[in-house]
Order: C-alpha cells, then structure tokens, then sequence
C-alpha cells in the first residue's frame, strides 16, 4: 500500500489544499519507463502535479488546470490525463518551428515557458559531460582514423568516420 506524505500548499483559492507525495512506484512510472521519459523528479510521484481540495472529489490539474475526477479515491484518470499530456507536449514541441543556427539554445529553454517537462531534461542534455574520459575517447579513435598511412585522409573524411564509429553500432 501506499504510504503519502502530505503538506499544505498556500493557494489563493478559497478551499484549502494539500500536496501529495507517493513514496511507491505507479502505473505512470511504468508508461514513463516505457516512453523512455525522465523526469528530474522520481516518476512515481506523480501525485505532485495536482492539487487535492478536502472534501472535493476531484484533483486540480497544476499544468492545464483541469479537475479530474477521482472516484473512490482512483487515480487512473489522473495517470492516464498526465501521460497524455505529456503525449501532447511532445507532439506540440516537434511541430514547434526550429531555432536558427544564430540562436542559444540555453537563452531560449531559460525564456520558453510552454514546454516545462521538456524543460526539465535541458540540463542533462545540453550540458557538456563533467569528465575527460568520453573526450580521450573520442581523441584515441581519431587518432586511429587519421594515422600516417592516411595521411591523405581529408579532415571532412574523418570527421565522418568519427561520426559513425559513435553512432552506429559495429
């Protein structure tokens, strides 16, 4: 069963409201796992994105502002709404236009607001690693690339092969 953590959330609203934290793994988590999707919160504390109202039988959506029902105290509707929406930020972001090259992307993750899950990988993705060891990788195999007896091997050319010896299983 499991166990909830609850704490008061100030809310202008004229109900009182609590946030709820679950400490075991749920259905989102699996449909997280299985749409290879990180958050850089645990994933089974999905509860954290709604609002709970005493007495309501409904959770406040803190995305979209939905209410979503939940009878009997279920949260399947609540799940399947987030895995939903995070279906369509998705889908809204591809269809999104792209950055000109000019442009930071950092500037504009810090600027943009309507993505906010996507948001969260950011700094996994765009930061450069902490260690040396992928960049003396990365320096040995060019090394074998680009040998004196390919001396005549273009630069262009082995930046190729790079790519591919990194990109593409053997």
């Amino acid at each position: 069963m499991d166990s909830l953590n609850t704490n008061k959330n100030d809310s202008n609203e004229s109900e009182e409201e609590e946030e709820v934290v679950v400490d075991s793994d749920s259905e989102l988590h699996e449909n997280l796992k299985s749409e290879k999707l990180e958050l850089t919160e645990p994933a089974n504390s999905f509860l954290r994105y709604y609002l709970f109202s005493r007495g309501d039988s409904k959770a406040k959506c803190r995305i979209c502002s939905k209410k979503i029902g939940r009878k009997n105290g279920s949260t399947n509707g609540m799940d399947k709404h987030l895995s939903s929406s995070i279906r369509d930020e998705i889908e809204a972001f591809f269809k999104s236009p792209t950055l000109d090259l000019e442009e930071e992307p950092l500037k504009y993750w810090k600027q943009n607001t309507d993505y906010m899950r996507i948001k969260q990988l950011v700094p996994r993705y765009l930061s450069p690693p902490s260690g040396t060891v992928e960049s003396e990788r990365t320096f040995s195999k060019l090394s074998e690339i680009y040998s004196q007896r390919r001396s005549n091997l273009s630069s262009e050319h082995a930046k190729q092969q790079l790519f591919l010896h990194f990109n593409f299983d053997d």
